[in-house]
C-alpha cells in the first residue's frame, strides 16, 4: 500500500468516471482503503473534464461506456493530451473494436468488470510506477533538449536506423533543414557534404564501427537552401565534425550522436595567425640577413682600423713628428681609431647573442679590483668636467663574471655617467650583498633623463634625444652593456630623473 514519504506529502488523487451508482460507489470505498485519495465519481466525460481541470489526479479509473456526449475514450482522449494523467480503462465490453479505440489513447490498463480488488490494487500501482519512470523520463528529456538547445554547437541525435531523432536549433542554422523536417530522415539526406570531400559521415562511421570518430576539421557542408531561394550553386560554411555512438548498458548500440562546429571564426583567425607568422618569418629573415652583414662588416673593419692604430704609433716615433702640434694631431687620429675600434667590437658583442653567453668564462672576480681597472682610465676625463669620483666598495666582495667583460662594462658606466653628468658633480660606485646576488650601483647627479626617453636607450644607435649634445658617443654603450650582463646571467636596470640624475643597477650571482 503507498505510504506518503513525510507528513506533508498526501496520497496520491485518483478519479474514478463512472455512471453505475453501485459500482462507483464501490470503487470509491476501495480506493480509501487503499488510502488513496479520490476525485468523483463522475458521471460523465464532462464533469470528469470539470474534476480534472480542479485538480489534475495522479490516475484516473475510466468506465468506456458512460452517459452524455462523451464516451470513456474519448474523454481519456482529451485528459491525455498532455500526456497526464495515465488511464486505466474499466468495461464490461472486451470486443475488438472497443479494445481498438482504447488503445489508440495509449491507456496504462484493461480492467473488464467484474474484478477483484487485488487485481484492481495491482493495476494501479503498476500503473502509477509506470507513469512515474516516464514522467522521470520526460523530465531527464526535457533537461537534455533544453541543454542542448543552448548549445552553440550543432548537435544532432540519431536512431539505431541513422535516422534523425533530435536536432538542436545550431543544428538547424549550420544544415538548413528544421528540425520539423528533418526528424525521421536518414542523416545522410539532411547532413550533406561537398563533393571533394572524401571522408564518410562521421556519424555513419560511429554507427558502423561503434567507436568516436575524431574531430575531421574544416569541412564543406552543403547549406540548404530556403523554399523559393535563388537555385544555383548550393551554400556552404566551414564546420568541425565528430561523432560518437550511444549504446545502451548490455552494449546493444542504439544510435550516435553527431556533432558540428562552425569553423569559419577559427579559419579566420588562423588565416590572420599565418599571415603574422610569414610576416614575423620575413621579418625574422630580414633581420638575419642584417645581422650577418653587420657581422661581417664588423670584422672587415678590424683589419684596417688597426693599421690605422699601428701606423698612428709609428707616426708618433718618427723624428719629423716630435712637435707638440704634429703629436696633437697623432692623438687624434688614435683616439678616433680606438672609439671607432670600440663600437666595432660592441657591435660584433651584439650581434654574438647566445653564443656570446656560451663562449664565456666565468669565475670569482674580486670587485674592488676589478672596478679600480675599469675606473682608472677615466681619471683624466673626470679630472677634465671636475668630476669627483666616489668608490665605496668593499674590498672582499666576489661575483661570478668574466673579468674582461666586467671590467669594460663598469667602464661604460662610468664614463657614460661622467659625459653625461654636469660640470663639478659626482659620481658614486657601490656594491650590496643580497643572498646570493650581488648588486652594483653606479650613480650620477647630472642632467638625468625623461621618462619617456628612458626606453630609447636600450635601442641600438639611439641616444634618446642627445644626438646633437656635443657629447661623442654611438648609442652602442647601455646596450651592449645589458647584453655582456645577462649574457653573465644577470641583469641591468636603470632609473633617471630629468634635473636630479641617474642611477645604474648591475645584478650578479656571488662568487
Amino acid at each position: 500500500m503507498p505510504q506518503p514519504s513525510d507528513a506533508t506529502k498526501q496520497p496520491p488523487l485518483i478519479l474514478i468516471v463512472e455512471d453505475e451508482a453501485v459500482i462507483a460507489l464501490d470503487l470509491k470505498l476501495e480506493l480509501q482503503d487503499m488510502s488513496y485519495r479520490v476525485a468523483g465519481p463522475a458521471r460523465t466525460g464532462e464533469q470528469a473534464l470539470a474534476l480534472a481541470a480542479q485538480e489534475p489526479p495522479a490516475l484516473v479509473l475510466m468506465d468506456i461506456r458512460i452517459q452524455g456526449a462523451l464516451d470513456g475514450v474519448e474523454t481519456a482522449a482529451r485528459l491525455g493530451r498532455s500526456g497526464e494523467p495515465p488511464v486505466i480503462f474499466l468495461t464490461s465490453h472486451s470486443d475488438d473494436e472497443t479494445v481498438a479505440r482504447a488503445a489508440q489513447t495509449a491507456p496504462y490498463g484493461f480492467l473488464t468488470k467484474p474484478f477483484q480488488a487485488r487485481e484492481l490494487r495491482a493495476a494501479i500501482e503498476v500503473a502509477l510506477a509506470r507513469a512515474a519512470l516516464e514522467r522521470a523520463q520526460r523530465e531527464s528529456d526535457r533537461w537534455f533538449a533544453c541543454t542542448l538547445h543552448g548549445v552553440q554547437d550543432g548537435v544532432i541525435v540519431l536512431d539505431a536506423d541513422a535516422t534523425l531523432r533530435f536536432m538542436n536549433p545550431a543544428a538547424e542554422a549550420l544544415t538548413g533543414w528544421s528540425a520539423a523536417e528533418a526528424l525521421g530522415r536518414p542523416v545522410d539526406e539532411v547532413v550533406r557534404f561537398a563533393p571533394q570531400e572524401e571522408a564518410p559521415l562521421a556519424a555513419l562511421q560511429a554507427l558502423r564501427e561503434g567507436r568516436a570518430v575524431e574531430v575531421r576539421h574544416a569541412r564543406q557542408l552543403l547549406v540548404r537552401a530556403a523554399p523559393g531561394g535563388a537555385a544555383g550553386v548550393p551554400a556552404t560554411v566551414m564546420v568541425d565534425e565528430s561523432a560518437a555512438p550511444v549504446e545502451h548498458d548490455s552494449g546493444r548500440r542504439m544510435g550516435a550522436v553527431l556533432v558540428l562546429r562552425d569553423a569559419t571564426e577559427r579559419l579566420l583567425r588562423q588565416e590572420q595567425l599565418d599571415v603574422k607568422r610569414a610576416q614575423l618569418q620575413a621579418l625574422q629573415a630580414q633581420r638575419d640577413a642584417q645581422t650577418h652583414l653587420l657581422s661581417r662588416a664588423s670584422h672587415e673593419m678590424r683589419t684596417p682600423l688597426n693599421a690605422v692604430l699601428g701606423f698612428a704609433q709609428l707616426l708618433r716615433s718618427l723624428p719629423g713628428n716630435a712637435d707638440e702640434t704634429a703629436q696633437r694631431y697623432i692623438g687624434f687620429i688614435d683616439e678616433a681609431g680606438h672609439q671607432l675600434l670600440s663600437l666595432v667590437e660592441d657591435l660584433l658583442d651584439l650581434q654574438q647573442g647566445d653564443e656570446l653567453r656560451r663562449s664565456l668564462q666565468l669565475r670569482p672576480v674580486p670587485l674592488l679590483e676589478c672596478v679600480q681597472a675599469a675606473i682608472a682610465p677615466l681619471a683624466a676625463q673626470a679630472l677634465a668636467s671636475r668630476t669627483s669620483l666616489h668608490n665605496v666598495m668593499e674590498g672582499a666582495m666576489r661575483v661570478m663574471a668574466e673579468p674582461s667583460r666586467l671590467q669594460k662594462v663598469v667602464h661604460g658606466l662610468v664614463s657614460n655617467a661622467i659625459k653625461y653628468g654636469r660640470e663639478g658633480g659626482h659620481v658614486w660606485l657601490q656594491a650590496q650583498r643580497n643572498g646570493d646576488r650581488v648588486r652594483i650601483t653606479v650613480a650620477d647627479d647630472g642632467q638625468g633623463i625623461t621618462a619617456d626617453r628612458q626606453a630609447q636607450l636600450f635601442q641600438a644607435f639611439s641616444r634618446a634625444g642627445r644626438e646633437h649634445s656635443g657629447i661623442e658617443g654611438a648609442g652602442m654603450g647601455l646596450v651592449t652593456a645589458r647584453s655582456t650582463v645577462q649574457a653573465m646571467g644577470g641583469t641591468l636596470e636603470l632609473n633617471s630623473v630629468a634635473g636630479q640624475g641617474t642611477v645604474v643597477h648591475v645584478e650578479l650571482a656571488a662568487g
